[in-house]
């Protein structure tokens, strides 16, 4: 890891543990009650989070839980449930590493605890408090004095865990904070969901104010009984989706082998003649002859090279063998940088540590590389100035996922649904089976790979791999 992200990393977490240390030892005391409450509130709301098709969401409601907190413990008696839940939440939950977990966890303290000073300095009350004086804390949620505040917590809250976040990406990726901002946080749907999930803060107040731990708990359940129905639901139309794209790839599968097998045994024969007729070249020096003869090598290795791909394509059986994924991926980034049609590209890789699985190495490295030149050839078709690519590898429940992020013009949406599907390309000298080809790798390998646009960014493409 690189001693700058090290730095951040180290001095982030002694901030929030400080902080929560100092205000546990000398600040105002909380129930055990309270303090049991609003930890598994943090804790629970680390399990609801926002997901689609391609499995890729990180909104959760744990902003919404944490938020909650401030507002009803104030900055003082907020800040120890926060951690304990939310670091619970890591490791349960997300089962992150521990070290991941911590420093997760005082991120998402440090800017809570940011959000409710600010809170508290612009007059917010603490609900707790009046609970314990009127009995209520509902008289609270119609008052300016609450609404202000509130809402000025939950803009720092979003400005302080996403500028830690940016902070640390930018260290481990050398790139630019403003453009890691606009490709995780600056575009209209994590904004949308963003605002809902604040907004949620008082609903879980109201409840709580009206019908006590019960409120909570009931929101919950039916919270979860709606998670597992949107669950149901994605995974049906993963498995739609799976099920048709294997069926066309296997149908299309068996008619490249056999296009394999027949062209195959003219391959040899093919460049015999080439370097028949690049000999005549000597005894010809006519410009048409030699025009002509160029013409007709550039075409015979043309089709060579798509016989080599579809022998590829219809020769992907594994050998299996222990594999560490980081070394696949950086092995892959030194293959290809040195080559020609990467000078200019700029490669970032956002490692992690996670579990060894069974795989075949080469495989998987042939995928990476297919995805690098699809990247690479997009970026300089559309005379993008500043081409990169961005590899990261993250844990995700119980999957691994290796994200290759270009800076590109994206992908058209009329080619997303097709675009895995062996003999389609956008490019005028294509194939269309290196696409194909990192499909059936991670059929091969019960893993998946699934591709979308970052607004503002490019195209993304997600492998994922399931945990050993």
């Amino acid at each position: 890891m690189k001693p700058k992200a090290l730095l951040i990393i180290i001095s982030v977490s002694t901030a929030a543990t400080l902080w929560s240390v100092m205000t546990f030892l000398f600040g105002p005391k909380v129930s055990g009650i309270h303090l049991l409450l609003w930890t598994f509130t943090c804790f629970m709301g680390e399990f609801f989070h926002v997901r689609n098709l391609s499995d890729d969401s990180s909104g959760s409601l744990g902003g919404t839980a944490r938020l909650t907190t401030v507002c009803m413990l104030g900055p003082m008696m907020g800040v120890v449930p926060i951690l304990l839940g939310t670091l619970l939440g890591s490791l349960i939950l997300h089962r992150q590493q521990w070290f991941k977990a911590i420093y997760n966890a005082s991120q998402l303290t440090l800017a809570s605890a940011v959000g409710a000073a600010v809170y508290s300095l612009l007059g917010g009350p603490v609900l707790i408090e009046m609970e314990e004086s009127s009995g209520s804390v509902l008289g609270a949620l119609s008052d300016w004095r609450f609404l202000a505040p509130f809402l000025m917590a939950g803009f720092t809250y979003f400005v302080i865990n996403n500028g830690l976040m940016a902070w640390l990406m930018s260290a481990l990726t050398d790139q630019k904070v403003s453009r890691l901002w606009r490709q995780y946080v600056l575009y209209p749907e994590g904004l949308t969901s963003t605002a809902g999930l604040v907004l949620m803060c008082p609903l879980f107040i109201l409840l709580y104010g009206s019908m006590g731990i019960w409120g909570l708990l009931i929101l919950m359940a039916c919270l979860g009984l709606l998670r597992v129905a949107d669950g149901l639901f994605i995974t049906l139309a993963q498995a739609r989706d799976s099920l048709v794209l294997q069926t066309r790839m296997g149908a299309m599968g068996e008619m490249a082998e056999q296009i394999g097998v027949t062209l195959g045994g003219y391959s040899d024969e093919l460049q015999d003649r080439t370097h028949t007729i690049t000999s005549w070249t000597d005894l010809d020096q006519s410009k048409s002859f030699q025009k002509n003869a160029g013409i007709l090598s550039v075409n015979v290795n043309r089709m060579t090279s798509l016989i080599s791909v579809l022998r590829e394509f219809t020769n992907l059986e594994p050998q299996f063998e222990k594999v560490n994924l980081a070394q696949v991926v950086e092995d892959a980034i030194e293959f290809v940088r040195p080559n020609q049609r990467f000078q200019g590209v700029r490669f970032s890789f956002v490692p992690a540590t996670v579990p060894m699985i069974s795989a075949d190495a080469s495989h998987l490295q042939q995928a990476l590389v297919n995805l690098f030149n699809n990247a690479s050839d997009a970026m300089r078709d559309a005379k993008t100035p500043d081409r990169s690519i961005t590899v990261s590898l993250k844990t995700e429940g119980k999957s691994i996922q290796i994200m290759v992020t270009d800076s590109g013009p994206g992908i058209p949406d009329s080619v997303l649904p097709t675009m895995f599907e062996p003999g389609r390309s956008e490019k005028s000298d294509g194939h269309g089976y290196g696409l194909a080809v990192v499909f059936r790798v991670m059929e091969n390998h019960g893993g998946t790979v699934t591709a979308y646009n970052v607004p503002d960014v490019g195209a993304e493409i997600c492998m994922t791999f399931p945990t050993p």
